[in-house]
């Protein structure tokens, strides 16, 4: 009977010594999954990080891309006004440029527009409280439907009127991107609202 005790409990020891390796082999299971998890984790993050790095870079080169173009619009007109939107333009960020309230006339409104056809970082562009009108408005209107990447366009109080507000009402269907365009206080009546 003393032998039969023994073997009872040293099949119970066995029989525990297995629970606990089961036990044992589910947890490291487990925390090779949330290892494995963290690190596909951690490699998302590193690959994010690559690409703002590479949007930035992006940016910056375009920022220096545009500041050429502006000097070669200045070379060849002599126009001191567009002149003007170079010093303007070195405020510009990363994807938002706000260039309001600078007495923008056509010409350099057209320069700008000229830019922002090929542009691919800024999303928001601020020409409000300038001085342009129906020349500037066609010209944003043919960028607008060149450019891929705008999402907000401001123009709220310029002189753009009626045939202004067609023109860039017409570039409308061939961008995909605009979301915003605010063209508030712009002698726009009825014929530029259809």
């Amino acid at each position: 009977a003393g032998r039969v005790i023994q073997i009872d409990r040293m099949s119970t020891e066995v029989a525990d010594v297995a629970l606990g390796t089961t036990a044992a082999t589910d947890a490291l299971a487990r925390a090779q999954a949330e290892a494995a998890q963290a690190r596909e984790e951690l490699a998302q993050i590193r690959r994010e990080l690559a690409q703002q790095k590479d949007e930035l870079a992006h940016s910056r080169q375009a920022a220096a891309e545009l500041r050429v173009r502006l000097e070669a619009a200045v070379a060849e007109s002599g126009d001191p006004e567009v002149g003007r939107v170079l010093k303007i333009i070195r405020k510009w960020t990363d994807y938002a440029l706000n260039i309001s309230e600078s007495d923008l006339s056509d010409r350099c409104i057209v320069a700008v527009a000229g830019w922002l056809a090929t542009n691919r970082t800024v999303t928001d562009l601020n020409l409000g409280k300038n001085k342009f009108g129906v020349e500037g408005a066609r010209a944003l209107a043919a960028a607008l439907s060149q450019n891929s990447t705008l999402e907000t366009l401001r123009l709220s109080q310029n002189q753009i009127g009626d045939e202004g507000a067609c023109a860039l009402a017409a570039a409308l269907p061939k961008n995909s991107t605009l979301t915003q365009l605010l063209l508030g206080a712009n002698q726009i009546g009825a014929e530029g609202a259809r």
